[in-house]
């Protein structure tokens, strides 16, 4: 339990206390699970050229490809459920990895936000989302 837990733990204290729902509790948690879920370019390979990192973002692909395949292949050896973790834990792999890309090519947090505010905004014109989400 890291100190973001305990001030969760503390805030909804305070709500049970007084009744209601509490927005700080709620912010946190919303922060927490921004945390955890954050696109982190790998310090290990920054030191990458941009084409090993290219390579590397490639690997990571064909390890989704293989993941997928387990999952289609009968004699796997993971049930259903421990599968899709896999793809799911390989597909955040290769978006790290993308990330670390970025970081390789010269882009600052800044300008990686924005480039993704950017395809976000075209998508949308594109109507690739559905009304209302991002």
């Amino acid at each position: 339990m890291d100190k973001l837990d305990e001030h969760i733990i503390k805030c909804k204290s305070i709500e049970n206390i007084f009744g209601g729902e509490s927005t700080i509790a709620s912010w946190l948690i919303e922060l927490k699970q921004r945390r955890e879920s954050d696109l982190r370019p790998a310090d290990k390979f920054l030191g990458n050229t941009i084409n090993r990192q290219v390579l590397h973002v490639n690997s990571e692909l064909g390890e989704i490809q293989d993941a997928i395949f387990k999952i289609k292949n009968p004699t796997m050896d993971m049930n259903f459920e421990e599968a899709m973790n896999h793809i799911a834990e390989e597909i955040a792999d290769a978006q790290m990895s993308l990330e670390t890309l970025f970081v390789v090519c010269g882009f600052d947090e800044q300008q990686r936000r924005e480039a993704r505010r950017k395809v976000i905004e075209k998508n949308e014109a594109r109507h690739y989302y559905r009304k209302g989400e991002k």
